[in-house]
């Protein structure tokens, strides 16, 4: 379907000419027996979901998920974020720091 999103609508009737062009007066009962195998196909998928385990699984990694984004803050600011960051820079200590004369040695070299 989304393939028919991507088309405008002179391209539609150019398709729905060539339809009629080909299957004339068939044109219904073609359309109808595609549908009919596109729901048998689509019923066949589900099955195949449910037998396999899959549609389980998928209802379980969204429900982890909806779980995940409701843990996340709303809001975020850059300044409280920034501010955490400080402190945890801070509370590293000095020795992670870079000295500013060793800073001037390298650029020296």
């Amino acid at each position: 379907m989304a393939l028919i999103g991507n088309l405008n609508l002179l391209e539609i009737a150019i398709i729905v000419a060539a339809a009629v062009m080909i299957f004339g007066r068939n044109l219904p009962r073609v359309i109808a027996e595609v549908l009919t195998h596109l729901a048998k196909a689509k019923r066949a998928m589900r099955d195949m979901w449910r037998e396999t385990g899959i549609e389980d699984e998928m209802r379980k990694v969204q429900g982890e998920m909806r779980r995940a984004q409701a843990s996340l803050p709303t809001k975020i600011d850059p300044a409280t974020i920034a501010r955490e960051a400080a402190a945890r820079w801070i509370d590293q200590g000095d020795d992670k720091k870079p000295d500013a004369t060793e800073a001037d040695d390298k650029s020296k070299d």
